[in-house]
């Protein structure tokens, strides 16, 4: 549970060490059954915290292996795509993440938004720009309550605007992530 807080907070290095100190105190356990689905989790948080710090070679394997009934599932298959997306795997990491944005399953909304605007992003860098355009625009009034997260999303619009040649739309689109107006 401490991980689970000092990762909220940032402390990305610092989690995966206590984990991977976790895991190996978990060799030296005698009742393994006891300890088994501890571990599972503890190594799936290790996968994702390793994808979250750029260690996508070590994570990709971990993070394949994560079970769907598993809790950490959801953000293992983001973490997944992400590395994908830095390896340049496109058509991997819209595996990924459409197999969250689906629908099929229960997740939470956040992570199905997360899911469909890196669908986007995916398309957006193998220049499908009328794809992107559809997955970025399925979020497009998402992120109210990150400013950040917003601008980026509508920087992203812009540029795909303006790569079909649509360059009143990109336009308005730049205005808003550079906070000059909103989009009505």
């Amino acid at each position: 549970e401490y991980a689970r807080i000092d990762r909220a907070q940032g402390m990305t290095d610092e989690v995966l060490e206590r984990v991977e100190r976790a895991l190996k105190l978990s060799e030296t356990v005698e009742d393994k059954d006891r300890v088994e689905h501890a571990v599972r989790s503890l190594q799936a948080l290790r996968g994702v915290l390793l994808a979250e710090s750029g260690k996508c070679d070590e994570a990709v394997p971990m993070l394949e292996d994560i079970p769907a009934q598993d809790p950490w599932w959801t953000e293992a298959r983001i973490r997944l795509g992400d590395c994908k997306i830095k390896k340049r795997l496109y058509r991997e990491a819209i595996e990924a993440y459409r197999s969250i944005a689906s629908g099929d399953r229960e997740v939470d909304p956040s992570h199905r938004k997360t899911a469909q605007r890196n669908i986007g992003c995916a398309y957006y860098y193998m220049g499908e720009y009328t794809k992107a355009l559809e997955y970025l625009k399925s979020v497009e009034r998402s992120y109210d309550d990150s400013p950040t997260l917003k601008a980026e999303l509508y920087n992203i619009l812009a540029s795909t605007y303006s790569r079909l040649g649509m360059t009143q739309e990109a336009d308005r689109y730049t205005r808003f992530s550079s906070g000059s107006d909103r989009i009505q």
